[in-house]
């Protein structure tokens, strides 16, 4: 019998219940926050954060730049680490026309903490999305969005959270299209949403088998490869993350073009399987099919996640796993995660892998939140506190 069980599944398994009082939170919090006249001046956004956070950055962002791409706007997803130690910002004007959106469950990673300190010196604008209302992160944002999402009993590694943050964010993005006069709107984008992740819940029982077989395969990998362009690179640094927090294996995600430059030169072996996430309604079809076939030429088992109502070609060598059927490119990264977590847990599970490596860190040396904070100025050569 198993020690260590992983809780990923069950997080899966409660997102349904989660999804329409997440969607009804995360719109209640953005209406009372988010208001035309605070929000139009606005030039340049950034969409902050570290970890799995910063994932669901990636996916806001493509959401900001469909959605509401109005007035010359210019929305960046960046890491914390960039926006709090490396970015210069000498333009003072502009920065009166930047807003920094912070997304933080805790709301007080060092990281976080240090880009609202730098953030409020230079006279730019501070967003916090957080499950944390009474947060230092709150204390020094001007706007805070609070996710309000129920309490779970095994939460970790973080996946709720994670729904949550994609949530707020693609309702945000929506708010902003309302006031630019785009045709999206919060009401339309929370049933995009609903209808679309229910599309999830009667696969579920599928990707359970589907992964299981894979899992009993591929326990022992050496690596476990995940392969998408920007509209599905979210997803698979997500997956990335969640192999390696609940089994250990080595994993890393790459994209179709630069995996052909790079890993085409790995040893390959047949215990080490790459994953291709993809959406057939995006322009990048071509080159992920051309990789495709080169990694199944090095003979590294080759696997393909891909809405339903694709038109793929067969190709010999290549297994598919079938994501929903979806009208709109930019939801599938809401759940296009989900097999790929599966597949993680029932990892973690046959190897009976302790969370976090049994939470490995030395004594002192977790330093999400003991990181030393630096505030710089306008640039990299001018510490200010």
């Amino acid at each position: 019998m198993n020690v260590n069980k992983c809780f990923l599944k069950d997080q899966i398994d409660s997102l349904f219940d989660l999804l329409p009082i997440q969607l009804e939170n995360s719109r209640k919090t953005i209406e009372e926050n988010v208001h035309k006249e605070d929000f139009m001046h606005f030039r340049h956004v950034y969409i902050v954060a570290s970890g799995d956070s910063y994932m669901a950055a990636l996916a806001g962002q493509r959401a900001f730049e469909k959605y509401a791409n109005k007035y010359a706007v210019h929305y960046h997803a960046v890491k914390a680490m960039e926006i709090s130690r490396f970015n210069e910002f000498t333009d003072k004007d502009l920065n009166e026309q930047t807003l920094v959106i912070v997304i933080s469950k805790s709301g007080i990673g060092s990281r976080v903490i240090e880009v609202l300190k730098r953030v409020n010196a230079l006279n730019m604008t501070g967003m916090v999305i957080t499950d944390s209302i009474d947060s230092k992160a709150v204390e020094l944002a001007k706007y805070s969005l609070y996710t309000d999402t129920p309490k779970f009993t095994n939460d970790r590694p973080a996946l709720r959270s994670y729904f949550a943050a994609m949530v707020t964010l693609y309702l945000l993005a929506a708010r902003f299209s309302e006031m630019y006069g785009n045709s999206m709107n919060m009401e339309t984008m929370s049933k995009n949403i609903h209808d679309y992740m229910l599309l999830y819940k009667d696969k579920i029982a599928v990707y359970d088998e589907q992964m299981m077989k894979l899992a009993e395969m591929y326990k022992h990998a050496n690596s476990i490869t995940f392969v998408g362009d920007s509209d599905e690179q979210s997803s698979c640094n997500f997956a990335v993350s969640k192999v390696i927090e609940v089994t250990g294996i080595h994993s890393k995600s790459d994209d179709s073009e630069e995996y052909g430059h790079i890993n085409y030169f790995n040893h390959y072996v047949v215990t080490n399987p790459v994953f291709f996430i993809a959406n057939s309604l995006n322009s990048n079809m071509s080159r992920v099919l051309e990789t495709i076939k080169q990694s199944i030429a090095v003979g590294r088992p080759t696997y393909l996640m891909i809405n339903e109502n694709s038109e793929v070609e067969d190709i010999e060598g290549l297994s598919k796993i079938m994501l929903p059927s979806v009208e709109d490119d930019v939801l599938q990264s809401l759940g296009s995660y989900i097999p790929a977590t599966i597949l993680a847990n029932h990892i973690s599970d046959l190897l009976d892998e302790p969370l976090f490596r049994g939470n490995i860190y030395p004594e002192g040396f977790n330093t999400i939140r003991n990181s030393k904070i630096v505030v710089y100025g306008e640039n990299g050569n001018e510490i200010i506190s």
